[in-house]
């Protein structure tokens, strides 16, 4: 039995580590677990722990955070099936919005829209708002 998925977008501030955003937020959401990043690109993972996810990693575009590396085996083994239901995160950040190039739009795919995944979701909102309310905005005319 194949699960389905499920997305959200969000907005960010461009020009800022939108990417470590997003991984402290995973890390928060799955306390505890040793989670692991794979850039898009790559078939590589590495456990957050590893300081080239924070140097290297956090300059992709498009990646995959898992729960565990034991998750990331059973995607890569099973793929979208119910035992990895939410096990795997996607994000993708978008280029400047042209109406706006402050911002960039951030999508989220995930498997199931969930009362964990709602409050990861307003986590990650609320963290991404924080960075916004740190970027000048220009004077009114």
């Amino acid at each position: 039995m194949m699960i389905g998925g499920d997305d959200e977008l969000l907005l960010a501030p461009a020009n800022e580590c939108i990417a470590d955003v997003i991984l402290r937020v995973c890390r928060l959401h799955w306390r505890g677990n040793p989670c692991v990043f794979e850039d898009a690109d790559s078939d590589h993972t590495y456990p957050l722990s590893d300081p080239w996810v924070w140097k290297v990693g956090t300059t992709s575009r498009e990646f995959f955070v898992y729960r565990s590396q034991a998750d990331a085996d059973l995607w890569e083994r099973d793929g979208a099936v119910p035992i990895n239901v939410n096990t795997m995160f996607h994000f993708m950040i978008g280029d400047p919005m042209p109406a706006d190039p402050r911002f960039v739009e951030v999508g989220f795919a995930f498997d199931k829209r969930t009362a964990e995944i709602r409050r990861f979701i307003e986590a990650l909102r609320s963290c991404l708002l924080s960075v916004m309310t740190q970027t000048p905005m220009p004077e009114a005319a």
